[in-house]
């Protein structure tokens, strides 16, 4: 393959984001519409999302000089680590693991009240990764089943905007839908 300036891309248009739904929900197959019962995280930090990949894998060494006789990969973690500026019951129920809010209170007095966990639960939902690129091209990732994993510190002070930070990792199939030029003519 030659190299071409055309497939380089810059996927950080503003239609990009993360969408959730509860486990189990339908992700699409043949087009790049994402589902009605999916909702978007909102505003994502300027750090984007990182996708990591990581891959342990067990060396079989010959007596021989040392030498890799063999390599077999063992375990396979996929994750996405993201910081959601937006503060509503998405976001935080995705942090705290807590449920839907309630209304407290009579007349003009009612308030929200949010139950929290004493302990977080796990939290799983399938995921949409929307990247678009200035180009107008769309890269759908469809994640059937992803766990927050990891949670960053919420910090609240002068210097730093409030953030939440996520960590989701992949524990079922996930796939790609695209209309990127390369991957259609591949498919073809």
């Amino acid at each position: 393959m030659a190299k071409n300036q055309d497939n380089m891309r810059e996927w950080n248009a503003e239609e990009s984001g993360v969408w959730i739904a509860p486990k189990g929900s339908t992700l699409p197959t043949t087009d790049l519409t994402i589902p009605t019962e999916f909702i978007e995280v909102g505003w994502i930090s300027e750090g984007g999302i990182e996708e990591s990949v990581e891959v342990e894998a067990k060396e079989t060494k010959a007596w021989q000089g040392g030498a890799i006789v063999k390599l077999r990969n063992t375990s396979t973690k996929k994750s996405h680590k993201f910081a959601a500026l937006e503060d509503d019951p998405e976001v935080t129920g995705l942090y705290y693991g807590h449920g839907k809010p309630s209304l407290v209170g009579t007349g003009e007095n009612k308030i929200a009240r949010v139950d929290m966990p004493k302990s977080i639960p796990t939290i799983e939902k399938t995921v949409i990764v929307k990247f678009v690129d200035n180009a107008g091209y769309t890269r759908l990732k469809c994640i059937e089943l992803a766990a927050v994993s990891e949670r960053g510190a919420y910090v609240t002070n002068v210097e730093d905007d409030s953030v939440y930070e996520f960590t989701m990792t992949e524990t079922s199939g996930s796939y790609w839908l695209s209309d990127e030029p390369a991957f259609l003519e591949a498919a073809a």
